[in-house]
């Protein structure tokens, strides 16, 4: 019996072996996506959470991308509030300086310290931006901005 478990454990491979190929695989993953290598694990990039709606939506706006500003936003909420009240100056750089929250199951508030330049007219800098945001099928959406 004895003879029998060493033949055995001769012919298993240590486990590390197999987690060699599992991390190279995991790494190629990782890396053959850009929208992942926004983050440090890239992974990360794919969790939903109420904070990265908001970063996201903010540098869209940076960006000047109102259709993709426009998947941040509740169907409730129209489009042209954002992009003709003059809430961000033509050209602007946005810098996100801080987030607070307040998360729920479906609701989350969020205070976000923001620092916009050039600075937008009968607005401090940096400004508090109270954004409040709501679960919809999964996906967080902006349904309000104070």
């Amino acid at each position: 019996m004895d003879e029998k478990s060493d033949s055995t454990r001769a012919n298993r491979k240590p486990a590390f072996i197999w987690l060699i190929p599992c991390i190279v695989i995991l790494w190629l993953i990782i890396n053959s996506s850009s929208s992942l290598n926004s983050d440090v694990f890239g992974f990360l990039s794919l969790i939903e959470t109420p904070e990265k709606t908001v970063e996201d939506f903010f540098t869209a706006i940076e960006a000047g991308e109102l259709l993709e500003v426009e998947q941040y936003l509740h169907p409730s909420i129209p489009l042209h509030p954002v992009s003709n009240n003059g809430f961000i100056p033509e050209n602007a750089s946005i810098e996100i300086l801080n987030i607070e929250s307040d998360v729920s199951e479906n609701i989350a508030v969020l205070n976000v310290m923001v620092e916009i330049y050039p600075e937008p007219l009968y607005e401090q800098n940096p400004d508090l931006v109270i954004v409040e945001l709501e679960r919809v099928d999964g996906k967080w959406l902006i349904y309000g901005l104070e």
